[in-house]
């Protein structure tokens, strides 16, 4: 794969090379929805990097979890209202 930057005004244009199966099928897709594809690609990578960074999330959550001594998502619950009777 090769990739090159350029800067032009307020975006970045990026060449990527792909597969031509690949192509095929993002043509197909983008055609489908009635989008171009680089707002395919666009859509793509921005959910790709939103789960990258809810998986994150997920992992130090589930660490501070486990010091917690939380098991499972019934514990979560139990905490959750013992925290705000103690509020209240």
């Amino acid at each position: 794969y090769e990739f090159y930057i350029i800067i032009y005004m307020n975006s970045i244009i990026t060449t990527i090379t792909l597969l031509p199966v690949l192509d095929k099928k993002i043509r197909e897709l983008a055609k489908k929805k009635g989008q171009t594809k680089t707002s395919l690609i666009q859509e793509a990578i921005s959910n790709y990097l939103e789960r990258i960074e809810i998986l994150e999330i997920e992992k130090k959550l589930q660490a501070k979890g486990r010091q917690l001594g939380l098991t499972s998502e019934e514990d979560v619950v139990h905490m959750v209202k013992q925290f705000r009777k103690e509020r209240c």
